[in-house]
């Protein structure tokens, strides 16, 4: 799969701003990942995209399972 090299910039350039922060702030030790995505509508003219949630509740990253 490519990598859009627009898309690697950008992330590089961010992740070295976080690290110089985080440097600055006294946070030698700190680790963080990070996923770039493929963007998968490259190949297409005029790509259309819609991101549906459907449901009655909305829960939180953070919330348990229960």
């Amino acid at each position: 799969s490519k990598i859009n090299p627009w898309s690697l910039q950008l992330c590089k350039k961010k992740a070295e701003k976080l690290h110089q922060e985080l440097m600055d702030a006294g946070y030698v030790n700190v680790a963080q990942k990070y996923m770039l995505l493929e963007d998968v509508t490259a190949r297409f003219r005029h790509p259309c995209i819609l991101d549906l949630k459907m449901g009655k509740r909305q829960y939180a990253d953070i919330d348990s399972d229960k």
